[in-house]
């Protein structure tokens, strides 16, 4: 009898210490889980042609770095992706590329462009547009297979953006918004008409955004054309460049050089956002929040970046219940029926039944 008793304790014993090292186990991951580096914040870039460098900031507007890449040559817009920086020379007609940290600088990563002006690019391919001769180039985004009659218009082009189904244009001369298909078919020069000498352009998952260089506006309709607002965002100072991102819209105010920033809803707005010089075209990298990735690119990371930490309480890795399941007793087979008054008060009976005599 004692010898079953002793045992029936050191199982219990047993199975409460291995769920307290269960317990111990998880709560040390979700401490480490906690404890890992988020990974660095997004940035704003822009081109600035007074020091003929790429600027950097981030995303709050804070730590500016007039000079985040060196000696280009007239650089009017920028682009990036999940990898790297990129960037037109007006001087040398080449596109620039650098890694996302600014070291591997290349300024002739593309060459025999015709004077380029707007960029963009998606998951495999990088465009721009070549002002002389109104053309869009194309290329992989390795810097391979350069076609520079990509889309023939044949007016001056400037800005370009990109998303999974369509290239849009701003073009200078007939004051419109330009699209066609990734292919370089089905091409609309009249899009979106009665824009006022637009500039830069970008897109996201529902809205086309441009400036209005003219006007000091930033311009906006639905991604099928309609609902076209040339006033959408006011107060700007001779606009190029457009970016966008999940939360905020970004422009560079060519005037003042500096650049602005709005909520995606248009309010908000702050023509001082980052404190920059020179300012033409922006772009957004891809860790910063977004909606929705243009152009089936990589899609953004949480603000802040990288793993996400356990809610103290819940979530993410559970605890197990300080004690387990109740078993069933295996000595007793057999209990009495009860009363359902009485069925939330069950105990294993001890006791064998007597035999009536």
């Amino acid at each position: 009898m004692n010898t079953d008793t002793e045992k029936r304790g050191q199982r219990r014993r047993g199975g409460r210490s291995t769920r307290a090292i269960r317990h111990a186990l998880l709560l040390m991951v979700a401490f480490v889980a906690l404890a890992l580096p988020a990974q660095a914040g997004a940035f704003v870039y822009w081109a600035n042609h007074d020091g003929d460098v790429i600027g950097r900031a981030s995303l709050d507007g804070s730590g500016v770095n007039a000079s985040f890449i060196t000696a280009a040559n007239d650089p009017w817009t920028v682009a990036v992706d999940g990898q790297h920086l990129y960037w037109v020379n007006d001087i040398t007609n080449t596109v620039g590329r650098a890694n996302l940290n600014g070291t591997g600088v290349n300024q002739s990563f593309i060459t025999g462009t015709l004077g380029p002006r707007g960029l963009a690019v998606d998951a495999q391919h990088i465009y721009w547009a070549n002002l002389g001769p109104g053309t869009i180039g194309r290329a992989n985004l390795d810097g391979t297979g350069a076609n520079q009659s990509f889309i023939a218009v044949g007016h001056q082009l400037l800005g370009v953006a990109v998303d999974s189904q369509h290239v849009y244009w701003a073009d200078h001369d007939t004051d419109a918004i330009g699209r066609a298909n990734l292919d370089g078919t089905g091409v609309n020069e009249s899009f979106i008409t009665g824009v006022s000498n637009p500039w830069g352009l970008a897109v996201n998952g529902q809205h086309i955004y441009w400036a209005n260089f003219d006007t000091n506006t930033i311009g906006r309709a639905n991604l099928d054309g309609t609902g076209a607002n040339e006033s959408f965002v006011t107060g700007a100072n001779a606009p190029f460049g457009v970016a966008a991102d999940g939360q905020h819209l970004y422009w560079g105010n060519g005037g003042s050089g500096r650049i602005g920033r709005a909520n995606l809803d248009g309010s908000g707005p702050n023509q001082s956002f980052a404190i920059a010089t020179g300012a033409r075209g922006v772009a957004v990298d891809s860790l910063g929040p977004q909606a929705a990735a243009p152009g089936g690119g990589p899609q953004a990371l949480p603000p802040g970046g990288g793993s996400q930490a356990v809610p103290p309480g819940g979530g993410g890795l559970q605890a197990p219940p300080a004690s387990g399941p109740k078993r069933k007793c295996k000595k007793h087979k057999k209990h009495k029926k009860r009363s359902a008054a009485s069925a939330k008060k069950k105990k294993c009976k001890k006791k064998k039944k007597k035999k009536k005599r």
